[in-house]
C-alpha cells in the first residue's frame, strides 16, 4: 500500500500531482504490479495527463471523489475566468481499458478545494 499527495507547489512541479507522485513512488520501490492489481482511490477524479500515468503503469481500476466536471466549476484564473479540463477520465479511453468510479462523496471531497481556486485564494 502507498499514499501520495499532490506536490504540485510543494515540488515546484506542475505535474506532481496525487497520481503521478503515487506513480513515481509505486515504480521507485518496485511496486507496479501490486499497483496494477490493486485499487487507487483518489479525491479528484484523475486529469488526462494523470489518467495517461496510471495507464503505463499498470492501474486498472481507480474510485475517485469529486468530478472533474464539478473542480472545473471551482477552479479560477486570475482573471476570474474558469479553468481545467472538460474531459472526464473515462473518455480517456486506452487499451485495455481502466475502469473508474465515482463521483462518490463529491461535497465532502470538493470541501478541500472550496475557495482554494478563487483569484487570490
Amino acid at each position: 500500500m502507498a499514499e501520495a499527495r499532490n506536490r504540485v507547489n510543494t515540488d515546484r512541479d506542475v505535474t506532481a500531482h496525487a497520481e503521478t507522485t503515487l506513480v513515481r513512488i509505486v515504480e521507485r520501490a518496485g511496486l507496479l504490479p501490486q499497483l496494477a492489481s490493486g485499487v487507487v482511490y483518489t479525491s479528484c477524479e484523475p486529469c488526462p495527463m494523470c489518467v495517461g500515468a496510471l495507464f503505463w503503469s499498470g492501474s486498472r481500476h481507480v474510485v475517485f471523489g469529486l468530478s472533474n466536471a464539478r473542480l472545473v466549476d471551482l477552479c479560477f484564473e486570475s482573471s476570474g475566468e474558469r479553468i481545467g479540463f472538460e474531459v472526464a477520465a473515462r473518455e480517456v479511453t486506452s487499451i485495455p481499458p481502466i475502469h473508474f468510479e465515482g463521483p462518490y462523496r463529491e461535497d465532502e471531497a470538493a470541501a478541500g478545494h472550496d475557495g482554494f481556486w478563487l483569484p487570490g485564494g
